[in-house]
């Protein structure tokens, strides 16, 4: 580091950031951390400023394209809405910047990995995001900050020219995900990105599956409550029988049940396969190599981990699995994914049309957005990633007005680490914070996805009197 330590170019790299902003840009007087700035921002804004950026993406692009707005004039637009966000909320989890902020609630975390990217986009910073989804790395922030997104499944979408520490990893790499404030800029996206065909000698790691609007379209024959080809059907996990819901997540799909039967669609529970035990087999495939591409990052850097790393940091190189080892874990993967597969097959039975459920609606994480360092379970969302599903990502608003809870959630824990999460639950804290749930369909269903989406969506806002996206 030419002779300076790390606390020394951490702050001249500060100073540097902070001499880059345009004076007029600058906020002076920064609220304090617990503060909600969603609608503090804005005010710093020209309304010129505040009509582009708080354009839905579509109408964002049909305006581009017919010169109604320049790209120069977009371009500052969200270059100024940006600058304002991040002296509010920070930008992910570093040295330099600290650790990113929730914009409902400064005392929250805005999920991670892709939190920064979900904090900016929930406060109107830029129109689109992103992401690769490991393990619900996209799935997450969306659901703490109140987004849409779209996790595709493995070789849908090109992934060259990512930077990543997984680099080489045969399986389970992660998966693209697509991030917005609004359902048609996510599914508007993810049809550009296909129509550039980005298959063959541009990426050899891609499907070639283009969009298919087939699908879309028999979804949404299917979408209303009187559907031409049949009702939808979805199977629902209220509780995956491992880590219990905090109060607005299982409260946000009941919600979600009542509007989709009020809208004359199938509902049944669905209790596949344990997630648990899958999911831990997943992280074992990630640490196969024992992270030691992280760890050689860290000692290059020669700063510290940050907090969230930190235990782990300080227990040491251990070695790393033997291909036999790794070969195991991956069976056992392949294993789980036939038996979840059979089971999904299977359940044409216990429904009063015949049919298997269309797709599965589950929590995003069985909690609101929680304080640093509070999040532990990714049972609900590394799902999806275990068996290479796509999965969008929808809020559920008006999840407000919660029951009285007992003191002690303990009392109701299923395990340790149910126990653990339920004692983190804080009524005051989860008041007013977006809440997200789920839908997965089979592997390489994306338009379906989609088309589920739009049905889950006009059902919720049916439900609450509010107009679907």
């Amino acid at each position: 580091m030419d002779g300076m330590g790390w606390r020394d170019s951490v702050r001249i790299k500060q100073q540097q950031l902070w001499s880059e902003v345009p004076p007029k840009w600058k906020v002076d007087d920064h609220l304090p951390a617990q503060d909600n700035v969603i609608d503090t921002v804005p005010a710093y804004l020209s309304t010129a400023d505040r009509e582009i950026t708080e354009m839905p993406l579509g109408q964002l692009l049909d305006s581009l394209r017919s010169n109604e707005v320049t790209a120069q004039e977009a371009l500052a637009a969200f270059a100024h809405r940006a600058l304002v966000a991040h002296q509010f909320i920070g930008e992910t989890a570093n040295n330099i910047i600290g650790c990113t902020v929730n914009p409902y609630n400064g005392n929250l975390s805005a999920g991670g990995a892709c939190g920064g990217e979900g904090a900016l986009l929930a406060l109107k910073g830029s129109p689109l995001g992103i992401g690769t989804d490991v393990a619900g790395s996209v799935r997450i922030p969306c659901s703490f900050n109140g987004l849409w997104s779209l996790k595709c499944s493995e070789g849908r979408l090109p992934r060259s020219g990512l930077a990543t520490v997984l680099s080489g990893m045969p399986t389970a790499s992660g998966s693209i995900g697509l991030i917005s404030n609004d359902l048609g800029g996510v599914s508007r996206v993810f049809q550009a990105l296909l129509s550039s065909e980005p298959w063959g000698l541009s990426d050899v790691d891609v499907l070639e599956l283009p969009w298919r609007q087939e699908k879309l379209d028999a979804i949404r024959r299917r979408k209303s409550r009187n559907g031409s080809s049949g009702r939808l059907v979805f199977g629902v996990v209220e509780c995956d029988a491992h880590v219990t819901p905090h109060p607005p997540v299982a409260k946000a799909i009941a919600t979600t049940i009542q509007a989709l039967e009020r809208y004359g669609y199938e509902v049944i529970k669905w209790n596949p396969p344990p997630h648990a035990p899958a999911v831990n087999n997943l992280f074992q495939i990630f640490g196969s190599t024992s992270a030691r591409e992280a760890r050689e990052a860290i000692n290059a850097s020669g700063e510290p981990p940050i907090a969230q790393l930190k235990e782990w940091y300080e227990q040491g190189d251990v070695p790393p699995n033997s291909s036999a080892d790794f070969w195991n874990l991956c069976d056992q993967r392949d294993r789980y994914r036939a038996q979840y597969s059979a089971y999904w097959a299977s359940t044409g039975d216990k429904t009063l049309s015949g049919r298997v459920p269309d797709g599965i609606i589950l929590p995003v994480a069985p909690t609101t957005a929680v304080r640093s360092g509070e999040f532990h379970y990714y049972g609900y969302s590394a799902i999806a990633n275990v068996l290479d599903l796509p999965s969008g990502t929808i809020p559920v608003s008006g999840i407000h007005q919660l029951p009285d809870e007992p003191q002690d959630r303990g009392q109701f824990n299923r395990n340790e680490l149910d126990a653990r999460i339920q004692m983190s639950y804080r009524k005051e804290e989860s008041y007013g914070m977006p809440v997200g749930i789920q839908v997965m369909c089979p592997r390489l269903q994306e338009e379906q996805v989609l088309g589920l989406m739009e049905a889950i969506s006009e059902a919720l806002a049916d439900a609450s009197g509010l107009a679907s996206p």
